[in-house]
């Protein structure tokens, strides 16, 4: 590498019987080092990682092989697996809630006000180990997700989330084939984020405020929601001005006709909105007409299936409604 540039250093450092060998840009404080085990090649940002790496392998210290967090994990791995990855999450964020203990504690600013500050960004952390991803590449690729955590250490807020149980997926049927993208989710936890953040505000001396509407009651709109929310999109038109997407979002809601007419008393007391109504195929259609200069952006939204749809035009709601009706013929 540093023959190809006359900007870039090689120098080199025997450890433990391996060679380090280090590049250095002109410049830049920053370093990469990388060693050689047979046909392994190792790569760190600075020489800490490949002597450590090389330790390992001398066997001066314990290989992740060896870890007990690890070896659990690892059994959930998908079958076949090429590729890995392994993050000990609770491990790198103590050392980071430190480091930023230790640089105010330099500054001279530490005080009970700065600690409270620290411990309350880093407690929604507590509990959490790792996190782990393993995935293997076929005619379909797949990929694994998997967090390791201790229940009793959680916070109030990720205990929260472990109430949520499997949730059947009845989204699928109005989502158009042709769709690019797709995201469903059953666990939101709205009504726990709102609450916390009340919290927050409450508690906040400079008043922390939330760029909501007035005559919006945001405790009545929270608990019409569930905790399902998704979204779609089926692709991207070309406007005179800018690229439009084509999203769709929904939400699960639990009383329709009730989430329906306080929505609408909403739009009713916000004076620049000027809503118009289609009916199609039996569902109400509620959307502003077209932009100047923008013909294909014209924002609706409507109820469906229990669902709450917004999408950036209504020609997208009427693709979701026909899916729908074509899964039921």
């Amino acid at each position: 590498v540093s023959k190809l540039s006359p900007d870039v250093t090689e120098t080199t450092e025997e450890y433990q019987g391996e060679t380090i060998r280090i590049l250095s840009l002109k410049g830049s404080l920053v370093k990469v080092a990388y060693v050689r085990f047979g046909e392994m090649l190792v790569l760190g940002i600075g020489d800490v990682s490949v002597k450590r790496a090389i330790d390992t392998v001398k066997g001066k210290i314990q290989g992740l092989d060896q870890d007990a967090d690890f070896i659990d994990i690892k059994q959930a791995f998908l079958p076949d697996a090429r590729i890995s990855g392994y993050f000990q999450y609770g491990v790198f964020m103590m050392k980071m809630k430190a480091a930023l203990l230790e640089v105010a504690s330099r500054s001279g600013r530490i005080d009970q006000n700065v600690l409270q500050q620290i411990e309350e960004g880093f407690k929604g952390v507590q509990g959490f180990k790792s996190f782990t991803f393993s995935g293997r590449m076929a005619d379909v690729a797949r990929g694994r997700f998997d967090v390791t955590f201790d229940p009793d250490k959680l916070s109030d807020e990720a205990r929260q989330m472990r109430q949520f149980k499997p949730a059947d997926n009845r989204s699928l049927s109005f989502i158009p084939q042709q769709t690019m993208f797709y995201y469903w989710s059953s666990l939101i936890g709205l009504e726990s984020y709102w609450n916390s953040l009340k919290e927050k505000m409450a508690q906040d001396k400079e008043g922390l405020k939330t760029p909501i509407p007035s005559g919006i009651d945001m405790d009545k709109l929270v608990s019409m929601a569930s905790d399902e929310f998704g979204g779609y999109l089926t692709g991207v038109k070309m406007t005179d001005l800018f690229p439009l997407p084509q999203i769709v979002l929904f939400a699960r809601v639990r009383d329709q006709q009730d989430a329906a007419s306080y929505l609408d008393q909403i739009i009713k007391d916000q004076a620049f909105l000027r809503m118009e109504r289609e009916s199609y195929k039996g569902i109400h259609i509620e959307y502003i007409r077209a932009f100047p200069f923008i013909h294909q952006l014209e924002p609706a939204y409507c109820f469906f299936k229990q669902y709450l749809m917004a999408a950036t035009s209504r020609e997208l709601l009427k693709q979701a409604i026909d899916a729908e009706m074509n899964e039921m013929t």
